[in-house]
């Protein structure tokens, strides 16, 4: 997993840290080795697609054009939720 940052607020920084300890608690890490999340403004970017790809908040969904789920919102409050859901889609997709 990699987090990829620009010019990121307090806020987005912490739903995304919420969110990526809660999958690492409950013992769903391994699940997202591949899952890169964006985050901020103007954020570096990937240098290539992996099967998760997150653009967390209004900055990075503003000034990027990388291709991902987008999760807008300032904050975006409901990233949370969206990480995990698209982590178990996408684990059950595969099984």
């Amino acid at each position: 997993m990699d987090v990829y940052e620009g010019g990121t607020c307090q806020y987005c920084k912490a739903i995304v840290k919420t969110a990526l300890q809660s999958l690492h608690k409950k013992g769903d890490i391994s699940l997202v080795k591949d899952m890169q999340v964006i985050v901020g403004k103007n954020p570096s970017e990937p240098y290539s697609k992996s099967s998760l790809d997150f653009i967390v908040g209004d900055c990075a969904c503003e000034s990027t054009d990388y291709e991902g789920i987008e999760i807008p919102g300032c904050p975006p409050f409901d990233a949370f939720v969206k990480i995990r859901k698209a982590v178990h889609n996408n684990v059950s997709e595969k099984t």
